[in-house]
């Protein structure tokens, strides 16, 4: 959070500004993706900072409270665009969050899908989304993502074979509440790489999944299909892990190996 501070001879007064996604209420968060819509201009700017500020925006007006009235009356035109700095970092070119997220989808006639916190996420559950990201992040195709919330946003259980016939329910979902959601996908994943670096970052794990898919990582962790299954119905951190201190032993056991190799020669 930022602290905003306004004042003049009469009065000051102090308020907590957002500084990035994840300190937005859900409300905010969508507001400001439906205005970025629109042309950055000051006006759409100012409409946003009025949103980071919790003004709502009334029948008459917006609400009238000190602050709002010292905002608009006691500061001139300079003074307002530096207090749009205060918005800079919306326009940021990735955007991510891991918390901020829309955790029901519900339509007519009482039909709801809910997403879980993304640690409690199966590991195939996640690789199936994972590879609709890729395929979205190469084409743009939208479709994608709606497959990608059918992965996380369930009837019940997930089922990898219903993935095309549930990513239908998403279809004319609110473009705000799809980009929300590719926001919370992307800070995830960009958790999940950091933490398991090896996986992620090894040249060997990335021609893998290149030349396989997630399949073609996993395949080290288990002996055949059967068990393979049983991996991927693990939870994501417990594979990942795994995978994780499997790959950093072998570079490490090359490396001696390696070593070994020089002092012989």
């Amino acid at each position: 959070m930022n602290t905003l501070t306004l004042h003049n001879e009469k009065y000051r007064t102090e308020k907590l500004i957002p500084s990035k996604w994840d300190e937005l209420f859900l409300d905010q968060a969508l507001r400001i993706l439906r205005l970025q819509k629109y042309p950055e201009c000051f006006s759409v700017r100012f409409l946003m900072l009025k949103v980071l500020l919790n003004l709502r925006l009334l029948k008459k007006g917006f609400k009238s409270d000190l602050f709002f009235a010292l905002l608009l009356k006691n500061h001139s035109q300079k003074d307002n665009f530096k207090l749009l700095a205060f918005t800079d970092w919306i326009f940021e070119e990735e955007k991510s969050c891991t918390k901020l997220l829309l955790t029901k989808v519900k339509k007519p006639l009482k039909k709801v899908r809910v997403c879980k916190d993304f640690d409690k996420t199966q590991f195939w559950q996640w690789v199936h989304a994972d590879t609709n990201f890729l395929a979205y992040a190469q084409t743009g195709d939208e479709i994608a993502i709606d497959k990608m919330m059918a992965c996380f946003y369930l009837k019940d259980t997930f089922n990898a074979e219903t993935i095309e016939e549930e990513s239908t329910f998403f279809k004319n979902l609110l473009p705000e509440k799809k980009e929300l959601f590719l926001m919370w996908y992307i800070g995830n994943r960009q958790v999940l790489a950091q933490t398991y670096d090896a996986v992620f970052g090894g040249e060997k794990e990335e021609t893998k999944r290149r030349d396989f898919g997630w399949a073609g990582v996993l395949d080290d962790l288990s002996t055949d299909v059967t068990k393979m299954e049983q991996v991927g119905e693990l939870n994501i951190h417990n594979v990942l892990f795994s995978m994780n201190k499997r790959i950093i032993r072998d570079r490490e056991a090359q490396a001696e190996a390696e070593r070994n190799n020089k002092q012989k020669s």
